[in-house]
This record gives structure tokens, C-alpha cells and sequence, in this order.
């Protein structure tokens, strides 16, 4: 299927402050809503939303117990 692990490969040590801050500029101007379409009055913070997924995979061995 082609999966590989991209965590191999990445850059070892934490995000630096100069990228974290121009991915929150760039992100804030893509997707910040207007004050008053949301109906809270609210300015701060930035919208965003998570999906998370969890997944588990096993292999069946000879001899185990299955379920």
C-alpha cells in the first residue's frame, strides 16, 4: 500500500518560534471569521477543528488466542 514512516525522515528538535509564529500569521489570515458571523462578539483566539482517528493492527500468529 505504500505506508512508510514519515517520523523517520523528519527534522530531529522542537518547531522554531520564527516558523510557529508565520504559520499562525498565515493561518489567521486564511481563516479567521468575521466577529459578527460567529454571533459571540468574540476576536480572539482562531478558529480550528481536529479530527482524530485511532486505529489498531495486529497480525495473527499460529497458536494465539483470536477473539
Amino acid at each position: 500500500m505504500g505506508e512508510s514512516n514519515a517520523v523517520l525522515g523528519r527534522e530531529h528538535g522542537a518547531i522554531s518560534r520564527e516558523v510557529l509564529a508565520a504559520a499562525e500569521g498565515i493561518y489567521r489570515e486564511l481563516h479567521t471569521e468575521d466577529p459578527d458571523s460567529t454571533g459571540t462578539g468574540a476576536t480572539d483566539g482562531i478558529p480550528a477543528t481536529f479530527r482524530l482517528i485511532y486505529m489498531i493492527g495486529w497480525k495473527a500468529v499460529l497458536g494465539s488466542r483470536s477473539s
